[in-house]
């Protein structure tokens, strides 16, 4: 007599042990692309990186309109005196600021000191207030510094983004 048992039969249904470690291989050949990619292009440094940029795109903006209102107003040469903006480096969230400035009117042949101040307030004949606070981030000492050209970078930590010299590295 012939004993019927799953041994026997042709018909299994299921997978082989082949495909099984094929399967496998291909997950970790896949699963290793993935890590080696994240770990290359680290997400979460070009976060910080676009933030920071974003950053000093706003404040560069601010510079910018507000060296343009006085320029119209005095219809003068304003000339920045390049140097650190902000008061506070660590530990807040924001921090007021001001940057000096020059202005050269060739009509009256007088010169006249004045400031951008990052905080809000009403504005004098010298004295700009933005109405912006710079931001600074969490706890890297964070710089801000403008060059004679008006051009803003900031420092975090080891790390400055912007088109300016830093001034301290000259120092």
């Amino acid at each position: 007599m012939i004993k019927h048992s799953s041994l026997y039969t042709k018909n299994k249904s299921g997978i082989s042990m082949l495909m099984l470690v094929v399967i496998i291989v291909i997950t970790l050949v896949l699963s290793s692309a993935i890590v080696l990619t994240v770990s290359r292009s680290n997400p979460i440094k070009q976060s910080k990186r676009a933030k920071y940029e974003n950053d000093r795109d706003n404040v560069q903006t601010v510079v910018t309109n507000t060296i343009g209102k006085i320029v119209a107003e005095s219809r003068g040469t304003v000339k920045v005196v390049p140097g650190i903006i902000n008061d506070v480096k660590i530990d807040v969230r924001k921090s007021s600021g001001e940057i000096s400035y020059t202005i050269t009117n060739p009509s009256s042949k007088q010169n006249a000191n004045g400031k951008i101040i990052f905080a809000k307030g009403d504005n004098t004949a010298t004295e700009y207030y933005t109405g912006y606070k710079l931001p600074i981030y969490g706890g890297a000492n964070t710089e801000w510094y403008v060059d004679e050209k008006g051009r803003v970078s900031v420092k975090v930590g080891e790390n400055t983004y912007g088109p300016s010299r830093w001034i301290n590295e000259s120092e």
